[in-house]
């Protein structure tokens, strides 16, 4: 017989699909956190943990079978059976179009490289933020 605690535990997990690799995940965290702990990498620039998480960046933007668009990872819940893309040719453009739009062809750092500013910038919270992205992904 099965106790409770075991059957919370089964209830509260989530079975996704990230890249094709099957994930045994807590349903309701976000796509994010879920890559991240299986070691899939998404980029982002606004993720910190002392600020909310709103997607304003689009950065982590991915595929979500089902979606009639591209989801910000940072934002959407997971949940029973997803199956998500982070790498998909849609992806990265639209993660391509994003930098632009972000760091415009006139201040030379939207050559589709590695955009790297060191050592950490402050801001007026003292919050330290380091860019290392790529709008190859």
């Amino acid at each position: 017989m099965v106790n409770d605690k075991e059957a919370r535990q089964k209830m509260t997990m989530a079975n996704i699909t990230i890249n094709g690799q099957k994930i045994s995940t807590k349903a309701g965290i976000t796509v994010l956190q879920a890559a991240r702990e299986a070691g899939i990498d998404i980029p982002t620039l606004c993720d910190h943990p002392a600020l909310s998480a709103v997607g304003a960046c689009r950065m982590c933007i991915v595929e979500i079978k089902g979606q009639r668009a591209l989801q910000t990872s940072c934002t959407f819940p997971v949940t029973e059976g997803m199956k998500i893309q982070t790498d998909s040719k849609m992806v990265t453009d639209a993660r391509k179009l994003v930098l632009d739009m972000i760091f415009p062809k006139r201040n030379n750092f939207s050559q589709h490289s590695w955009i790297f500013i060191s050592p950490p910038v402050t801001c007026r919270h003292d919050y330290s933020i380091q860019l290392a992205s790529s709008s190859r992904r």
